[in-house]
């Protein structure tokens, strides 16, 4: 079994809704290449807009200051 390098898992779909923002060409870069590394660790091809989302999502789980921001809010 090989070992996974990449920090975002693969992702079930769900119901998504739309948000609309622009990004640098730096960044935009950066995406796509990541969808090429998540195509070679996973077999499976995503854009980098479907990826987004995910790699939003474990940034928001993995921000400590924001879980206690979280926890205050509740």
């Amino acid at each position: 079994m090989t070992k996974k390098t990449l920090r975002l898992g693969r992702e079930v779909a769900r119901k998504p809704v739309r948000l609309t923002f622009t990004i640098g060409p730096d960044l935009a870069e950066e995406l796509k290449l990541y969808a090429e590394a998540y195509e070679r660790e996973y077999g499976e091809t995503q854009t980098p807009s479907q990826l987004a989302p995910h790699m939003i999502r474990a940034f928001l789980a993995s921000d400590p200051g924001f879980k206690a921001a979280k926890r205050q809010a509740s």
